[in-house]
């Protein structure tokens, strides 16, 4: 949970843990006012959902699923303090990938578009790029150049990597789940020029270029549709100065799910040509430059297998069968204009900052927040107050309830 304390001025007249409840005559509704009733995946909604469990359950009911509630906090500090040292306890006590799934929060919820209500579940499985680069240098009696010895050329290497533009792919269907993707709930920080280019891309080259522009360079799309390259390890070699020096650099790139990892692989591949030509060395014995006199560098890139996850695994169908019969069977027909059914699909998620801790956990990540879009109202949290509405927070106890008793 996100305990940072927020400026006075923006807290209004709710203590931020006090678990107010007042009605809003602008807007109609009744909300709850407090930290996580919002933000860190409807935290009160969760921990309601357990106690109302407990209480109705007999003391010797056993869930059919293990459940684990782990608690962290400091968002903003990127989770280096609370999901981090989370993430290392229960990746010692369940292994790697030691857990179905992971389901975090998102922004959109169940939403209703000209009569049909949609319900995009994020998801973010992803793929694990390797490369190894191995340098064998010409060995020195002396020092070697300064330009050209082992530290320098890791220097230069890890900083160029570190700039390689990120790649942006765009296509009808999610890459590993050849589904159609769901972009609307994002549509809406789009502008009307905009969001004629998201409709047309898939058949105007045109509209395509400026699509993949906006991918790059607009915050909210950015967000979207994005890729964030995280170098989790890089590890080097040792220097001598009487025999060849050697130098090993590992670099494991996460890609999700929205990445190509075919065309990844292929710029890749090229910017380190690229960037071993710079260094005057040849690669794999085909020579960038004909100098080519400091040594030589073996270059692996590999990446692993397609998994069969998300979401035509079992993990995802589970959670949107839950989500479908929840809203469809109980919640629909206590709305007034009575929906009788509910659309499904993969939203387009990123790693945000606090699942980004869990990755190592689970290969499937999700998103989704239990409640109607319309019923969020002006909501604000993170470093303000957070409200939600009281019927969305029973769409959380419901979801949850039904969440910790799948089988």
């Amino acid at each position: 949970m996100d305990v940072l304390m927020g400026d006075p001025k923006d807290l209004g007249s709710s203590n931020q843990f006090g678990g107010n409840i007042d009605y809003n005559y602008a807007e109609k509704q009744t909300f709850v006012h407090g930290r996580g009733v919002f933000d860190k995946s409807h935290l009160i909604g969760l921990l309601e959902a357990f106690e109302y469990t407990l209480e109705v359950e007999p003391s010797d009911w056993i869930p059919p699923v293990d459940i684990v509630i782990a608690l962290g906090f400091d968002e903003q500090l990127g989770g280096k303090l609370g999901g981090a040292e989370l993430s290392k306890v229960l990746q010692s006590k369940f292994g790697t990938d030691g857990f179905e799934y992971i389901l975090s929060k998102d922004l959109a919820g169940v939403q209703e578009y000209s009569g049909a209500y949609i319900a995009p579940i994020g998801i973010t499985t992803k793929q694990e790029v390797h490369y190894t680069l191995q340098f064998t240098l010409t060995g020195y009696l002396v020092t070697p150049l300064k330009s050209h010895n082992m530290f320098q050329i890791f220097n230069k290497l890890t900083e160029k990597l570190q700039q390689f533009p990120e790649q942006y792919y765009f296509t009808h269907e999610n890459p590993h789940a050849k589904l159609y993707q769901c972009a609307a709930p994002d549509l809406t920080f789009l502008s009307p020029d905009e969001l004629k280019d998201l409709l047309a891309a898939f058949d105007d080259e045109e509209a395509n270029k400026r699509v993949l522009k906006l991918m790059s360079m607009d915050f909210y799309t950015g967000n979207v549709f994005g890729t964030k390259q995280q170098y989790t390890h890089i590890a080097g070699g040792s220097e001598f100065a009487v025999r060849p020096e050697f130098l090993q650099v590992e670099i494991k790139e996460w890609l999700p799910v929205e990445s190509s990892v075919e065309l990844r692989l292929e710029s890749l591949k090229k910017a380190l040509k690229d960037i071993i030509g710079d260094l005057g060395l040849v690669v794999n014995g085909e020579i960038i430059k004909p100098e080519g006199l400091y040594g030589k560098c073996e270059v692996t890139v590999e990446a692993t297998p397609k998994d069969e996850y998300s979401p035509v695994g079992r993990s995802w169908e589970g959670i949107a069968g839950i989500v479908k019969g929840l809203y469809e069977d109980t919640i629909f027909p206590t709305l007034p204009n009575s929906p009788s059914r509910l659309h499904i699909g993969p939203g387009i998620s990123v790693v945000r900052t606090d699942a980004s801790r869990y990755k190592y956990l689970s290969k499937n990540i999700y998103y989704f927040r239990p409640g109607l879009y319309d019923y969020f109202g002006t909501t604000v949290w993170n470093t303000r107050y957070e409200r939600v509405s009281v019927q969305n927070l029973m769409h959380t106890v419901a979801f949850f309830h039904q969440l910790i008793h799948a089988p």
